[in-house]
C-alpha cells in the first residue's frame, strides 16, 4: 500500500510497484489522515513539484502516480 502526501519526503519515482499495490490518496482539501499517515509513515509518497505550487489536484495526482504504477508492472 502506498499513500500520497505533499508532506512526504520519498518521490513516487524511487519505488518499485507490484500488481498487487494499493495507491491510496486523501481527499484534495485536507488530504489523508494523520491517523493514517502516522501508522505508515514508510509508505508514504510524494509527486515532486515546484515549491511554489502548493499541490496538484486529485485527478491529477491519480493519474500520474497510476500511470507510473502501470507502466512499471507493464500495463501501459
Amino acid at each position: 500500500m502506498w499513500l500520497f502526501s505533499r508532506f512526504a519526503t520519498s518521490s513516487y519515482l524511487d519505488v518499485s510497484y507490484v500488481s498487487a499495490d494499493t495507491l491510496v490518496f486523501g481527499c484534495e482539501t485536507k488530504g489523508l489522515p494523520k491517523s493514517i499517515t502516522s501508522k505508515h509513515s514508510d509508505s508514504l509518497l510524494r509527486i515532486p513539484t515546484h515549491p511554489n505550487v502548493r499541490s496538484i489536484n486529485l485527478s491529477n495526482a491519480v493519474a500520474v502516480a497510476g500511470f507510473e504504477a502501470a507502466r512499471q508492472i507493464g500495463l501501459s
